[in-house]
């Protein structure tokens, strides 16, 4: 024989009735019953008459809500069901035993959480029981402020929000207080495969005896380690540098690898290997190869001519006024030098091309030779012309100027260690 249902009505003493409707008024909780029944399709309307009238008899939202279930029959166990699925646990606790807690749902479901960093970092720690459990998340044994639900909510991850999170979650049944810590969880950067930033340059030439450097930088999460490797130099009988012999460098774990006293042993082929838990790639290969130090060469002599043009003849090409300065300085800064200087000025054509021959006929095998020329001039077809000052204004035909090729080709007839030219003009063409 089946047990008949009790009615809410009779269930609930006076004392009941009234904790239950204060608690219901709280915060209008009594609303979430009614939307809740229209999600069952059971329709229950408060109009603004109904309303009046209940007003009028003393009655408030949650003693009509109790009023409305008493005339539909609505039976105790079947308001308790209501009350859990429309999450009024407060008010089931006053009606039904207590519930200890269980931890239905742990944070990250067990495992480690990876995050890039500006994404929402969420976990959550569901609880069952009655009364409702209350929760504090903390953050390597620290507290969070504001964090206390059931989910964890954070914005933006930042790498400054790593760390160990659990959350606590505490019952308070009859005065006494139950606490349950949920599972640990590591929250972290999700790993990313090193990138090279800078790379090794394809070929290196180091003197003897001096230090080699190289050095790669590189980024990813967890920060990149750093491997060297050196290869024997490649033969040219070598098919494939593939199958050549790596050899690891001991202790060089750095983004920098320095060698002193570099020697014949050195020589090779060089690799830099970066990685970590998330992956790894390799530098180019960089050829080192030694030099040894030449012999040092002392120049013969040490001479300079220095023509400086500035009286020009044709009245449109008069005005200037630097090159006599210019040279006069200059000649000042080569003596200190250790120069011989020849200073020459407002040179015709033919006393320029006499002056550019004799200057080359003087220069002893090994010197160091140093042109210098202030005045008009132009360029043409990657060619630069030094004009006299007997050069016409217009009509200004190649051969009435002199090339600064011509200076290069007949001192190339001689052995002069080191030439340097210098050609200071104010254009004309």
């Amino acid at each position: 024989m089946m047990m008949e249902e009790r009615l809410l009505e009779d269930v609930l003493s006076v004392h009941l009735r009234r904790e239950l409707v204060r608690s219901l008024n709280t915060n209008d909780k009594w609303n979430r019953i009614i939307d809740g029944l229209r999600t069952y399709r059971i329709p229950v309307f408060l109009n603004v008459d109904r309303m009046n009238d209940m007003m009028a008899r003393g009655m408030n939202p949650a003693n009509w809500v109790l009023e409305e279930l008493f005339d539909r029959m609505c039976s105790f166990d079947e308001f308790c069901v209501m009350l859990r699925e429309f999450d009024l646990l407060e008010e089931l606790t006053l009606l039904t035993p207590a519930e200890p807690m269980v931890i239905e749902v742990q944070p990250g479901n067990g495992e480690d959480v990876r995050i890039e960093n500006g994404e929402v970092l969420q976990l959550t720690c569901i609880a069952s029981g009655l009364p409702r459990p209350t929760y504090q998340w903390y953050r390597d044994n620290k507290l969070i402020p504001g964090q206390t639900s059931s989910l964890l909510s954070i914005p933006s991850f930042t790498e400054e929000l790593r760390g160990v999170y659990y959350c606590v979650v505490k019952q308070e049944i009859r005065g006494h207080i139950a606490t349950r810590n949920s599972i640990e969880v590591t929250v972290d950067r999700l790993s990313k495969r090193p990138i090279l930033l800078s790379n090794l340059p394809r070929i290196r030439s180091v003197l003897r005896g001096q230090t080699l450097l190289l050095t790669v930088q590189a980024e990813g999460y967890p920060e990149p380690r750093y491997e060297w490797y050196r290869s024997p130099p490649r033969s040219e009988d070598a098919v494939n540098d593939c199958f050549m012999p790596n050899i690891v460098l001991d202790n060089e774990t750095s983004n920098a690898l320095e060698v002193k006293n570099i020697g014949s042993q050195d020589e090779g082929v060089y690799r830099c290997r970066v990685y970590n838990e998330a992956g790894e790639t390799f530098s180019i290969k960089c050829n080192l190869s030694i030099f040894d130090r030449p012999p040092d060469y002392i120049a013969s002599a040490k001479i300079a001519l220095l023509i400086g043009n500035e009286d020009y003849r044709d009245r449109e090409l008069q005005g200037l006024h630097a090159p006599s300065n210019d040279v006069a300085t200059l000649a000042e800064i080569l003596e200190d030098l250790g120069f011989h200087v020849i200073a020459l000025q407002n040179l015709t054509y033919s006393e320029m091309s006499n002056a550019f021959k004799w200057f080359c006929r003087i220069l002893p095998e090994n010197a160091y030779a140093f042109f210098y020329f202030a005045g008009h001039g132009f360029s043409k077809l990657a060619s630069k012309f030094m004009m006299p000052v007997d050069c016409p204004k217009d009509e200004i035909r190649l051969n009435d100027c002199l090339c600064d090729e011509q200076l290069t080709q007949i001192l190339s007839q001689g052995n002069p260690l080191q030439l340097l030219r210098l050609v200071n003009w104010k254009d004309r063409v």
